[in-house]
């Protein structure tokens, strides 16, 4: 390629889309190191000889700022629970760190070497664990800006900052199921298409599949079931789109797991379910949550202690630990949209 058309080819891979894309990859396959010395040279040239040309930082420069990122996070909030009890000064440290930890994590996501990287085993940091910070930034960003001091810019700076990393999942999954629907011709096509233009793509929607794992293993557990049944039994998906086929297999997979949970503890399923909805992870385990009288009413501690003699007048405040775990565990990841 010559020095125009690279800066082209950069341009427009690089093209600003929202404040979630702030730059792309370009992949090179073939002869590297003379690919990139006709960089270079397209770089000078289009920067009137200057070497100060801005570049995306290597994977090595993101990855470290990452890890980082992460132990200022844990320096200044060790655990999310222990941000509620913070002071101000301290809510606003952990505010900035933050605000770079989100930065960082959605800088390094786009870089190859982080797809066979998994969370809890490289950077001792979980999905639902980010998830919590996140909740508790939001909620502190509220109470700052609820008594903002338009003279303080530290305050200001961390109050206006939206999060990168809040609408990816909600990204990577419209995206999958786009890239689904591209491989049928219409909603009535009762064949999968495995040749010819749609390989490219089917390879594509393995790798995203598998990408998306990393952040929503739950949701991505089911759009991967129900791609291969597709691929499989394509007459199943006739006269529907993957977007609605999705939906009813979360919305099922929701209801059978709280059913389950419902029958264990003797509660209302109806009425769980609707607690379930409003659940705030983000409150602190002692904070009293939306509908929690409702609920109260729905269940049969009798029932349970005829099966749990043990269990005593503990059962209220043991149900509301076991419900902060199950909806951590097991609902978090499907609810999220």
């Amino acid at each position: 390629m010559r020095s125009y058309g690279i800066i082209q080819a950069f341009s427009r891979t690089n093209r600003l889309y929202d404040n979630q894309k702030r730059f792309g990859q370009i992949v090179i396959f073939q002869m590297p190191a003379h690919f990139k010395r006709a960089v270079d040279d397209a770089m000078r040239l289009y920067s009137s000889g200057g070497g100060n040309y801005v570049q995306a930082p290597s994977w090595e420069v993101a990855e470290a700022r990452f890890k980082k990122a992460i132990r200022n996070l844990r320096q200044a909030a060790p655990t999310p629970e222990a941000i509620d009890t913070m002071s101000k000064a301290e809510k606003l440290r952990f505010l900035k760190a933050y605000r770079e930890f989100d930065d960082a994590y959605s800088d390094v996501q786009v870089y190859s070497p982080y797809q066979v990287k998994e969370l809890p085993k490289d950077y001792l940091i979980d999905a639902p664990t980010i998830e919590a910070y996140s909740g508790k930034f939001n909620n502190v960003k509220e109470e700052f800006r609820k008594d903002r001091d338009d003279d303080d810019p530290d305050v200001n700076l961390v109050i206006d900052y939206d999060l990168r990393c809040y609408h990816m999942d909600q990204i990577d999954e419209d995206y999958i199921l786009r890239l689904m629907e591209a491989t049928r011709s219409d909603e009535s096509a009762f064949i999968f298409e495995a040749s010819g233009k749609n390989q490219k793509i089917i390879k594509e929607i393995n790798e995203e599949i598998l990408r998306f794992r990393k952040t929503n293993p739950a949701r991505a557990k089911i759009l991967d079931d129900m791609w291969h049944e597709y691929q499989d039994k394509p007459r199943n998906f006739v006269n529907q789109n993957f977007v609605d086929a999705l939906h009813e297999r979360i919305d099922s997979r929701i209801k059978g797991l709280i059913d389950e949970f419902a029958s264990e503890w003797c509660i209302d399923p109806e009425a769980l379910e609707f607690f379930m909805e409003t659940y705030d992870v983000a409150k602190a385990p002692s904070e009293k949550q939306d509908n929690q009288d409702a609920l109260k009413k729905a269940t049969h501690p009798k029932e349970y202690r005829k099966d749990h003699p043990h269990i005593g007048l503990k059962y209220w405040p043991k149900l509301l630990d076991s419900l902060r775990e199950f909806y951590v565990q097991h609902l978090q990841k499907l609810l999220e949209r």
